[in-house]
């Protein structure tokens, strides 16, 4: 939508006010602001951040507005508003820097690489998941190269087609030779641990209490031998058990994992 008007249409043209509608960013999805053209120059930016858009062809009580270029399907095709003038009257956050703008140069690659790595379970090919890490790189201020976004997105697709791509599934995975010795060694051990990562994440900070001895069909020396022989290796204690703070809390000793 280039430019829109609200218009009395009793009025001369000269007393149109148009609008040209911009695009802010993907939380605060859009912002209206006077054209350069406006008769009043000096008039504020009136910014719209959130809630309903008033478009061509609704009627007001005393106007009505129409476009005077483009239309509602150019909405994908918006510019972002920038420069914002920091003493805009409204919500503090719509003065803050864009998303994309807060993504350092250093870290635009891995942000491309793990954006492509969750968008890849819903590509049906590769050409799909070129075009999402190419509007997603246009997001960044400045874009990366168009060959690194290629070789990103190629990255991504390899780990999908080979079933590797864990990302935003969360599951269970273990190294062959780790599964076959925990397995011989100690059962219990592995099906403890199986179990805990299949509903714990990475970086999440979970319970093993008593009473999942009883989900398992064990019992809690079981449960609490398990528990123990996985503790230093597998999980640590980041919080002891007490009447106050309640039961014991843990988390993963190894790093790594995707989300």
């Amino acid at each position: 939508m280039r430019a829109c008007r609200r218009s009395r249409p009793p009025r001369p043209h000269a007393d149109h006010r148009p609008l040209r509608l911009w695009q802010l960013s993907s939380v605060v999805p859009l912002a209206w602001r006077k054209a350069p053209d406006s008769p009043d120059p000096d008039t504020p930016i009136d910014i719209l951040g959130s809630g309903f858009v008033v478009a061509p062809p609704s009627h007001g009580t005393n106007s009505t507005y129409q476009f005077i270029e483009g239309g509602l399907h150019d909405l994908d095709r918006l510019p972002h508003l920038r420069d914002l003038p920091s003493d805009i009257a409204g919500p503090a956050h719509l003065a803050t820097p864009l998303a994309n703008e807060r993504t350092s140069e250093g870290a635009r690659n891995k942000t491309l690489w793990q954006h492509c790595m969750r968008a890849a379970h819903h590509c049906d090919n590769f050409d799909s998941l070129l075009d999402v890490a190419g509007t997603r790189n246009q997001e960044f201020l400045p874009p990366l190269p168009e060959a690194e976004v290629i070789k990103v997105a190629q990255s991504a697709w390899g780990y999908t087609q080979r079933g590797e791509n864990h990302f935003g599934r969360p599951g269970v995975f273990f190294e062959a030779n780790e599964a076959t010795d925990l397995i011989c060694s100690d059962s219990d051990a592995f099906l403890l641990l199986a179990y805990l990562h299949a509903n714990n994440g990475p970086t999440k900070t979970f319970m093993i209490a008593n009473g999942l001895a009883k989900q398992l069909g064990w019992t809690r020396k079981r449960l609490a031998g398990s528990r123990r022989r996985l503790e230093g290796t597998y999980i640590k204690m980041v919080q002891r058990p007490s009447t106050f703070k309640g039961p014991a809390l843990y988390r993963w000793v190894t790093k790594g994992g995707q989300n």
